[in-house]
């Protein structure tokens, strides 16, 4: 609480130490949760920052900042990933995503579904 009390950016402070303490008791409930194992698992934690919409525009800017993250692969291999390696690891990976999905055209296309009817 005194680095809270002191810090020059006390909600920035206060989110990344939520943030930890969130991170460390989801990994914790991931590890003893017999339903993940022989499965390939990717828990990433980070903190979403708001940013007032600039002028103009209806809603807030929002940027995810990651911060660890717990990976468990099927063959029973486990690690961790503190953020620098996350981030370094998150851009590696390609731009190009084969199973992307485009909103727009999802949302036309049950607009446009036959409708279900549940009664009640």
């Amino acid at each position: 609480m005194p680095a809270l009390v002191t810090s020059p950016h006390p909600a920035l402070d206060a989110a990344r130490y939520h943030t930890q303490v969130e991170f460390d008791r989801t990994y914790r409930s991931i590890r003893r949760e017999p339903a993940h194992r022989d499965k390939n698992l990717l828990f990433i934690s980070g903190l979403n920052i708001d940013i007032s919409p600039r002028d103009g525009l209806p809603f807030p800017l929002t940027k995810f900042v990651p911060w660890a993250a717990y990976v468990r692969l099927r063959d029973g291999r486990s690690f961790h990933l503190e953020q620098d390696e996350l981030t370094d690891t998150l851009r590696r990976q390609p731009i190009d995503n084969p199973d992307r999905l485009s909103f727009d055209a999802s949302i036309h296309d049950m607009s446009e579904a036959e409708g279900v009817t549940i009664e009640t």
